[in-house]
């Protein structure tokens, strides 16, 4: 019996196993995508000239660089259904092969005499599991399937390049080797001194080729390429696009169909077509709406001015005046000062020589008025001039403790050199004893000179700086 036999066993063991199933019900496939991956692969070259090899790789990533600005893909109508077909028949190729794999591994079990009917049961048990998922996902269609509206970009590159390698004659099989939504590459062929140039877009969600063509002098070819570039961007962002150049205010907050763009001035590299609402809040103005027309690859130019001026603001003084202003880190003036509100909590800070920092907490949408009392950072004149006056006397203290001291090291040093001058030493032993001692002597006599001097000069300094805080002269 062969292995057509036993599978034909099995089913003998599975009545209506492989009949239609009724009242089924398909379950709700998810696109498990996290992003619309992206690959620019290297070019290859027909009858190209050595001297243009460099092209091949030069060109592709000129390309990249000119859509790497893409951040989303939107994932229109037909794309989306040839998503879901791809999804289900790949459920159902999945669902076949682990059926198969399941009716060998029964085979086996009934060839070899060591298995028991305990575990050609329990296969048994799993091919009739297999083969119900495989019913659902025959059963399964298209618009079962959960395809996300939008998506964003990434850019898939090589083990050690940023390009994809070569496409051979294959671009399905490159696609599924770096799991890419879509696959750009092309060719560069020589014709005499110029250069014929096609980018081929492959779709791995049904197969989809787009191919654009170029020719010029290897000088032209860069910005022939960069202008096949405003194609390709449209196949990544998914639909038509055109850019937005924005001229507001540096401390204006930007929206743009209610998503934050930042403050001031900018450009949007890739919105889609058709009508978009542009808002900007700045700090002391009613926010501002716009409406946007964008074109298809136009670039649509606005300038987007503050609303009317509000109110809210911060009537700030000091005392003393004239002390200078920060808003957070940014300077404001000095005091007295009006102050725009800002759209956040911030902190206001003063600052004036001779006087302590002080900072303010402030809110936005809070008009208020403020004084400030700065506070001076010094101490009373008094008490300056008492600590000075007790400094000076304990460097006078420590100097006169230091005075004797050389002084009777030079006493010592004079005595013991008459001793061993006078003759009266006659042993070597205690002449040398004297000697060291004289030594010894002389070396204090010496230190005590030098800290003697140290403590001085220590002395008519700080004689000065008390003779400065008590205001008199010293002639």
């Amino acid at each position: 019996m062969n292995s057509g036999s036993f599978a034909a066993a099995v089913l003998t063991c599975l009545p209506g196993l492989f009949s239609p199933s009724s009242g089924i019900h398909a379950q709700i496939l998810e696109d498990s995508r996290s992003d619309w991956k992206v690959g620019v692969a290297e070019f290859s070259g027909v009858s190209l000239h050595r001297e243009n090899g460099y092209l091949l790789s030069s060109l592709p990533l000129l390309l990249r660089d000119r859509l790497e600005f893409v951040e989303s893909h939107t994932i229109g109508e037909d794309e989306s259904e040839r998503r879901a077909v791809q999804i289900v028949d790949r459920s159902r190729r999945r669902e076949r092969e682990e059926l198969a794999d399941l009716f060998k591994t029964y085979d086996l079990l009934y060839l070899s005499h060591g298995s028991g009917d305990s575990q050609r049961d329990a296969v048994v048990v799993r091919i009739e599991e297999a083969q119900q998922r495989l019913n659902e996902a025959n059963e399964r269609m298209a618009s079962d399937v959960s395809v996300p509206e939008r998506l964003p970009v990434t850019f898939v590159g090589g083990s050690d390049s940023r390009l994809l390698p070569a496409v051979d004659t294959n671009p399905a099989r490159r696609a599924r080797e770096f799991e890419l939504d879509l696959l750009v590459f092309g060719s560069i062929e020589q014709l005499a001194d110029f250069l014929y140039i096609e980018i081929v877009l492959f779709e791995s969600a049904g197969g989809g080729i787009d191919i654009h063509g170029t020719a010029g002098s290897r000088e032209s070819v860069q910005e022939r390429v960069s202008e096949l570039g405003n194609l390709t961007v449209s196949a990544i962002a998914g639909e038509g696009w055109g850019r937005i150049e924005i001229a507001a205010p540096s401390d204006g907050r930007v929206w743009l169909d209610g998503r934050y763009m930042g403050t001031g001035s900018r450009t949007v590299a890739v919105v889609a077509l058709g009508e978009h609402r542009l808002s900007l809040a700045t700090p002391g103005f009613e926010s501002a709406e716009y409406l946007i027309q964008v074109t298809e690859g136009e670039t649509t130019n606005i300038v987007a001015e503050p609303g009317s001026a509000i109110g809210d603001r911060l009537t700030l003084d000091s005392e003393p005046s004239n002390a200078t202003v920060y808003l957070g880190s940014v300077w404001n003036g000095a005091t007295p000062n009006s102050i725009v509100m800002p759209l956040e909590p911030a902190q206001i800070t003063l600052t004036l020589p001779g006087y302590w920092e002080h900072r303010l907490p402030v809110h936005p949408s809070e008009s208020q008025t403020s004084v400030i009392r700065m506070t001076p950072n010094f101490v009373e004149h008094s008490a300056v001039v008492a600590s000075r006056r007790s400094v000076f006397y304990q460097s006078l203290g420590w100097f006169a403790v230091s005075v004797p001291i050389p002084l009777l090291m030079l006493d010592v040093t004079n005595q013991l050199t008459g001793a061993i001058n006078s003759g009266g030493v006659s042993d070597p032993g205690e002449r040398n004893r004297l000697i060291l001692q004289r030594t010894v002597a002389f070396s204090g006599y010496v230190g005590g000179m030098f800290l003697a001097g140290s403590l001085l000069v220590n002395l008519v300094i700080d004689l000065l700086e008390y003779v400065d805080v008590v205001g008199l002269t010293t002639g």
